[in-house]
């Protein structure tokens, strides 16, 4: 069994949103942005007090990390949605098993 088919089949399906449009009114220093929503399977788990991302001020506490699969497009920046609750894509790894790329794990911090 793959991780993706892992992540497929205890992953729990939340909404990625992709900033497809950034803008700036230049008049009045407004930002616009536009996103577009897709469903996705991800596993989270918690973060620990002495994680490196913690130490590096990039996660705090009450961020997650995600798990998703390898085909799944995504960049920092983007916002993963489960029950009201939105986090910001602030880091992506890739980690590669047997000389293939086997899952990303991503690190969520949540949005206020």
């Amino acid at each position: 069994m793959t991780f993706d088919n892992l992540i497929e089949k205890f992953g729990e399906e939340v909404t990625l949103k992709t900033l497809v449009l950034a803008d700036e009114d230049t008049t009045y220093g407004t930002k616009t942005e536009s996103y577009t929503s897709t469903a996705i399977k991800i596993v989270f788990m918690g973060i620990k007090e002495d994680d490196l991302l913690i130490r590096q001020g990039i996660l705090d506490r009450g961020d997650v990390y995600g798990y998703i699969k390898t085909s799944q497009a995504i960049k920092e920046g983007d916002r993963i949605i489960l029950d009201s609750i939105e986090w910001e894509v602030v880091d992506i790894r890739k980690y590669r098993y047997q000389g293939s790329e086997a899952y990303k794990k991503v690190a969520l911090s949540k949005r206020s």
